[in-house]
């Protein structure tokens, strides 16, 4: 009896300390005494710091006077406009949090009552839903303690309405994102479990259906980082991807107080390397498949340098800032692509020192496979390289493996052309999405082989489903050597082709080797590389021309180039002109059985 008192008595005891235990609050994202945590540090000396918050509260002053945000589809998409709403939503909420200005709050409530009125989110485009939730969510996350509770509820019940409940409805293939292995799934899944965790106290069972599956399925696009951190569809849409994926990571951290555990997760670790080494001495983007030249800052890249402690997968991002610090507004970046700078200054750590990465040679496996080298990441006048494996059946791939982009003395000199905006080739009524041998995406220039660094066998596109992996890769003291097979794109021509690169450090110059093995019949190889610098000749020799400097193209057969203006020649009418950029061209008449190397070299 004694003994049963004593327990008793314990258990009382400790039952009312355990009331006094201040446990942590979980958040969507950031609790209390982070956001203490950034007013503290926007009262610091770091410059990045300062140039953030003042370039959020400019813009969110700038807001204060335009008009909410109208509902526009253009083709088949609303992205614009959704991510104009998220845009405004997220700096508003970031101004009224770090002010408490009643000011940005009114202005945050009448672009959320605007865009919950719209009389959907155009869930035919999905992408179109989730970033609309997205925007959406952080505001309740941010505001809603300072919200009206009829907002409240009529915000929760729109992204119940019109986000959670209409990822279960329509069209299945409108739902092609659920179980997709690319950014879709991360965009998606991401901002719909952000959306469920708001909504999950008011609407507990679809709240929770969701959160399962978005726990669920955004493992497979982790999975796809898999072995290094490579991502698939290139830096622009890593950049894109793997956002939402860290805003999906962040808040199931705060809300379980653990990390999320997939197979994917050592690889996602390790994909800040792969964007780090995807932008040039020059500060321009390895642009390969549908990714433009121009970068902006990363937040992910902030994320991961904190979650992994490598404050040198920051360098670029320091660089880029060192080259725009003084520019004002939307000068910046494209518009919309800064719309979470706000979660810069959560993730960033003002303690660490920035270091300069060690590596100069990066080998991103996986799906696309890639070789990036620098001879150096301090010089400016070093030399980069970039070289594309894979296949064009990837998300977003081109008929581009085996291209190049070169850079030397910070002139880019061998170039991509890049992607044609989606809509200036689905208005002509393109299907642009299909991978198949004869679909419409390959009848676009900057889409296929023709328009890229790469070679062309008897003016034929290359194998859709062929694909190209790097047999050699190795770093040394001299510079850099890398192997890889294109035979897979020739199948149809039996022509075996290696092409193998040196880079050559001491003398800044690359070589580009192909090797050709043929077989009974006679074939036309034509060797291509896209360049927008001045072009003389003197013999056999090409000179390249731009801001003062100059390197010299030369190929070991002593043949004569050819020099087409891609803006002018052979374009349809819905590819866009490539105003300023020539195509330099070599073709060499391949005879039956005979085996050749070819070798041009830039110096």
């Amino acid at each position: 009896m004694r003994y049963f008192l004593v327990s008793l008595c314990f258990l009382l005891v400790f039952q009312a300390a355990a009331k006094d235990i201040v446990r942590p609050q979980r958040t969507l994202f950031f609790s209390e005494s982070d956001w203490q945590g950034v007013k503290q540090r926007v009262k610091g000396n770091s410059e990045l710091v300062q140039f953030l918050n003042q370039y959020i509260f400019d813009q969110a002053d700038q807001l204060l006077t335009e008009k909410p945000t109208e509902r526009i589809i253009l083709g088949r998409r609303m992205l614009h406009s959704s991510r104009k709403a998220e845009r405004r939503i997220i700096f508003l909420a970031y101004a009224y949090r770090l002010s408490g200005k009643d000011q940005y709050l009114s202005r945050a409530i009448e672009e959320m009552e605007q865009v919950i009125a719209f009389e959907s989110w155009n869930p035919s485009h999905f992408l179109d839903v989730a970033e609309m939730v997205t925007g959406l969510s952080v505001g309740m996350a941010w505001l809603e303690k300072d919200l009206p509770a009829d907002v409240s509820n009529r915000v929760k019940k729109a992204i119940v309405e019109k986000g959670l409940r209409a990822s279960f409805e329509g069209d299945p293939k409108d739902r092609h994102w659920v179980k997709a292995h690319n950014n879709w799934n991360q965009v998606c899944h991401g901002s719909l479990y952000l959306g469920a965790q708001v909504c999950k106290s008011d609407y507990p069972t679809i709240s929770e259906k969701v959160i399962k599956r978005a726990e669920e399925y955004i493992q497979l696009p982790m999975s796809t980082y898999l072995p290094n951190g490579n991502y698939a569809e290139g830096p622009n849409y890593w950049n894109f991807g793997t956002i939402y994926n860290v805003l999906f990571l962040n808040a199931f951290e705060h809300i379980n107080g653990q990390p999320y555990h997939c197979e994917g997760r050592k690889a996602f670790k390790k994909t800040g390397e792969f964007y780090l080494n995807a932008f040039s001495n020059s500060g321009m983007a390895f642009n390969y498949s549908d990714n433009p030249l121009n970068r902006t800052l990363a937040p992910s890249q902030f994320y991961l340098a904190k979650m992994t402690n490598q404050p040198s997968l920051l360098y670029g991002e320091m660089e880029w800032f060192d080259r725009h610090k003084q520019a004002k507004g939307l000068e910046l970046v494209q518009e919309n692509d800064d719309r979470f700078w706000p979660f810069i200054l959560f993730w960033m750590e003002q303690s660490k020192v920035l270091t300069v990465p060690s590596q100069r040679m990066y080998h991103g496996k996986g799906k696309t496979p890639i070789v990036v080298y620098r001879s150096s990441w301090e010089e400016k006048n070093s030399v980069w390289l970039g070289i594309k494996a894979g296949s064009p059946k990837v998300s977003h791939a081109h008929m581009d493996a085996g291209s190049f982009i070169f850079e030397k003395d910070g002139i880019r000199w061998a170039h991509d052309l890049g992607r044609q905006q989606y809509h200036s080739l689905e208005k002509h009524g393109l299907k642009i999405w299909g991978k198949k041998q004869d679909s419409d995406r390959w009848k676009v220039f900057r889409l296929n082989n023709f328009a890229h660094n790469t070679l062309t066998i008897d003016g034929k596109l290359h194998k859709a489903d062929g694909r190209a992996d790097f047999s050699k890769v190795k770093e040394n003291r001299k510079g850099l050597e890398a192997s890889l097979d294109l035979s897979g794109f020739f199948v149809d021509q039996q022509v075996k082709v290696t092409r193998s690169f040196i880079v050559e450090d001491g003398q800044k110059a690359l070589q580009v080797i192909d090797d050709f093995r043929g077989n009974d019949q006679a074939h036309q190889i034509e060797w291509a590389m896209v360049t927008d610098a001045e072009i003389s000749f003197n013999g056999a020799e090409v000179i390249l021309s731009k801001a003062g400097k100059s390197v010299r193209l030369t190929n070991n057969q002593q043949l004569f180039y050819r020099v087409s203006d891609l803006s002018k020649e052979g374009l349809a009418p819905y590819d866009e002109p490539n105003v300023g950029f020539k195509k330099i061209t070599l073709t060499y008449a391949l005879k039956e059985g005979e085996m050749l190397q070819l070798i041009n070299s830039i110096q």
